[in-house]
């Protein structure tokens, strides 16, 4: 069984048809506006269905709120369109509120109201926009993960769906700002492992973007996996 997780990056029609056509053998851990804390838990509660793990980590300006289940009234109302529920999750035991950026729809706390300290939580994180701050968080949850995979000895490939070292941070509210490459923490990840491309920069750089500027098109899609696939060899 093939793992694929990630964001909305994964969490859409193109990328599992291009990573395994025909869909056979693959489970598909993916959210819309999740952050890396989420997409961690994800995969280390799904590991022992998992032969192999395609992940893309997400913006590292994306926060993950976990409460226990029962507390799936705080975020209930938390809706796209009053039908169809969004950044929220539920995994086995917990709710998981997805801020999707520093900018995302948890902004919108007057129209969809949520509990109000997740709110709160949200405003004191995001308020000084310390993206040391946010790097080393988002790096102790990937490396928890990968190093967990590699002493489970699961084949397994990581990206990013943005070059980390980039700052977005004033730019992209899902993304962030740039990664220092001095931050000890980066040791912690086997670079073996590691795409040698991001989808978001190939397609922006490629003029393959969709509409929103933000998300591949389907055929960036397509021409970013075909200049990497060669690099995952369980595929």
């Amino acid at each position: 069984m093939l793992l694929l997780s990630g964001c909305s990056f994964v969490d859409n029609p193109y990328m599992p048809d291009i990573v395994r056509p025909g869909r056979d053998q693959l489970l598909i851990v993916g959210q819309g506006g999740a952050g890396n804390a989420w997409i961690s838990r994800g995969i280390l509660e799904n590991i022992q269905q998992a032969d192999n793990v395609l992940v893309l980590w997400s913006g590292f300006s994306r926060l993950d709120i976990e409460v226990p289940a029962e507390m799936i009234g705080d975020v209930k109302t938390y809706y796209d369109d009053n039908t169809t529920p969004y950044h929220y999750t539920k995994s086995k035991s917990s709710i998981w509120f997805h801020s999707g950026g520093w900018d995302g729809t948890w902004c919108n706390w007057t129209r969809t109201r949520y509990a109000t300290y997740m709110y709160k939580l949200m405003q004191s994180q995001y308020k000084s926009l310390n993206w040391d701050h946010h790097t080393d968080k988002n790096l102790i949850a990937i490396a928890g993960c990968l190093n967990t995979l590699e002493a489970k000895g699961i084949p397994y490939k990581y990206g990013f769906i943005c070059d980390i070292f980039k700052d977005y941070g004033t730019i992209q509210g899902s993304l962030g700002g740039a990664v220092s490459r001095d931050n000890p923490l980066l040791d912690l990840l086997n670079k073996e492992h590691c795409l040698s491309s991001s989808p978001y920069d190939y397609c922006s750089e490629n003029n393959l973007l969709s509409k929103d500027r933000f998300h591949p098109s389907e055929l960036g899609y397509n021409k970013w996996w075909n200049s990497v696939k060669h690099e995952v060899p369980f595929l």
